[in-house]
């Protein structure tokens, strides 16, 4: 049995990926004989790349949800469970990292390891990351969210990246988000949007999102005692 290691598999990913959205892309010149030979040569590929797999998942409707909360969207963890987000999430808190392209990988990858400290002795605070991509067809969603999971190795972290295929156009207007970089989100369990910040991540950012962390802690604390 042929046996890829981790570098390899991500190698081949990037070169599945590319050619499918190729594929995805120009399919109304291909024949529908073409097509399965396309399909037939992409699964190939796929047995070689990795040993498991998770489903396409579904373009999701955005429902707004009102001034200064979180739409309700839904998207597919690495994992393979269906999310809707906010209400799904698990946290009383829970920060959310938005991704808008593949070139922000850094900035999100920068947040998400600054924060795993000051969390870790909070399980009521989860951080999430969340690429938010234009909806497309079933084939790229399935090459996408496994392309994504093979460079993911710990089921833990699995289950904390939640993409989701929407109309981003209206994600942006709802949000007041942009796509040029990463926008990082405290939400409560109600969806409220308690803090954010448009950018990378730096010391003053950090120390502001782990200030709105505490104040929300503190109402929280204060509403449970009485």
């Amino acid at each position: 049995m042929i046996s890829l290691q981790l570098p390899s598999r991500l190698a081949l990913w990037v070169a599945i990926c590319r050619f499918v959205l190729l594929v995805d892309r120009m399919r109304h010149r291909y024949t529908s004989r073409m097509k399965r030979y396309v399909v037939s040569f992409a699964a190939v590929l796929f047995c070689l790349a990795t040993a498991g797999c998770i489903g396409a998942g579904m373009n999701s409707t955005l429902t707004p949800a009102g001034p200064g909360q979180f739409p309700i969207v839904s998207g597919k963890s690495l994992e393979g469970e269906i999310i809707e987000l906010p209400t799904h999430l698990n946290g009383e808190l829970r920060v959310v990292v938005l991704a808008f392209e593949q070139e922000q990988q850094g900035l999100v990858d920068t947040w998400i390891e600054a924060l795993r400290p000051h969390i870790s002795a909070r399980p009521y605070v989860q951080a999430y990351e969340v690429p938010v991509i234009y909806e497309a067809s079933a084939a790229y969603r399935f090459w996408i969210n496994n392309g994504m999971r093979a460079g993911v190795v710990s089921d833990d972290a699995r289950r904390h990246v939640i993409t989701v295929y929407t109309d981003r156009e209206a994600f942006f207007r709802e949000l007041g988000v942009r796509r040029e970089s990463v926008t990082t989100m405290l939400l409560d369990r109600a969806g409220a949007i308690k803090w954010r910040f448009d950018g990378a991540m730096t010391g003053e950012a950090l120390n502001g999102l782990l200030a709105a962390i505490a104040k929300a802690d503190a109402a929280g604390a204060s509403r449970r005692a009485t």
